[in-house]
């Protein structure tokens, strides 16, 4: 005997069970070709699948910190080349060395709100 109607609606799987996730995702056709040439590269041949799986490993084994470049070493460098331009402008002021020192503090330290947004990071 058949049922009259909609079909029942299922649950959706959740994706911490024990069997692996099936996801959708839409990729560029260069993003496709740049993946399908990574893959070409490895010496298994990989399938797109599994390039995709071994890329977002790869990128999510990756500290946070480390993915857009070592930021405390070109902050360090940023502050130096500051202080150095500062440096120039300031010799041409007739003002005294303390207040020299406590305005370049004050511009490379920027204001207190950005200093406060550059701690939570």
């Amino acid at each position: 005997m058949r049922r009259s109607g909609k079909p029942k609606a299922q649950r959706p799987r959740r994706l911490d069970t024990v069997h692996d996730a099936v996801l959708t995702v839409r990729l560029s056709v260069r993003l496709c070709k740049s993946i399908d040439a990574w893959a070409a590269r490895q010496s298994d041949n990989p399938s797109r699948s599994e390039a995709v799986r071994r890329l977002l490993g790869q990128a999510l084994a990756v500290p946070a910190s480390g993915r857009r470049g070592d930021t405390t070493a070109r902050t360090s460098r940023a502050e130096k080349m500051a202080g150095e331009q500062i440096d120039r402008l300031l010799e041409q002021s007739d003002q005294s060395n303390a207040v020299k020192a406590r305005r370049k503090k004050r511009l490379i330290e920027g204001p207190a709100e950005f200093r406060r947004n550059k701690s939570s990071r």
